[in-house]
């Protein structure tokens, strides 16, 4: 599995889950701190990385068209 840490994160969550054997990057060494939801959501969906949010409107972009209808 590969998270991909919030920018409402800190950084340092990054070494704790790579401490931990995740293989982990933080937002902001891939994109701007002020990038929409929609953005980092695809930038995680090209790159295989499931996003570590405290931000529950970027949960329910990613798990609402998951759930069975």
């Amino acid at each position: 599995m590969k998270l991909l840490v919030d920018i409402k994160l800190a950084p340092r969550w990054v070494g704790v889950l790579v401490d931990a054997g995740i293989e982990a990057a933080h937002w902001s060494t891939h994109g701007a701190s002020n990038a929409p939801d929609s953005e980092i959501m695809a930038y995680a969906s090209v790159h295989d990385y499931v996003v570590l949010t405290v931000d529950p409107n970027r949960t329910r972009l990613r798990v609402l068209p998951l759930l069975p209808r």
